[in-house]
């Protein structure tokens, strides 16, 4: 409704990452520097996801693949860019890119964020058929 830039912040936070709702200020798309200027608007204050679901996280339990089937190489969750800014534009495109979320006992969800359309996929990680399948 406001015909600009909305999207997330992360943050590293110990073994996790807090969130953060921001906003372009400028019609420009949302930037680091103009967030830390104050141009581009935090909206809300940093949370972890765990505030909202008990026991979840943003990462990978050890010795699952990521969703393209490769060694996770880190148990890094916030897969969208060095900025780790996810943004939505008015235009409906979006920052690609992929969100891992781990559970209780070794539940493990994967959020995949599609840029040139903003389609977003949900993923789960089935140990039992070593894959990851669309929920």
């Amino acid at each position: 409704m406001r015909s600009t830039a909305h999207g997330l912040r992360f943050s590293a936070s110990a073994s996790d990452y807090t969130f953060a709702t921001v906003a372009d200020g400028n019609r420009n798309g949302v930037r680091t520097a103009e967030l830390a200027s104050g141009i581009d608007r935090v909206l809300s204050e940093p949370e972890l996801i765990a505030t909202h679901f008990a026991g979840v996280a943003f990462g990978f339990h050890e010795g699952i693949p990521d969703a393209d089937g490769h060694a996770a190489g880190s148990l890094d969750g916030v897969r969208i860019g060095a900025s780790r800014l996810l943004i939505v534009n008015a235009d409906g495109t979006a920052t690609s890119g992929t969100l891992y979320l781990r559970g209780r006992g070794r539940s493990q969800y994967a959020v995949r964020i599609l840029g040139v359309t903003g389609r977003v996929r949900v993923l789960r990680y089935d140990a039992i058929r070593n894959r990851w399948l669309d929920v």
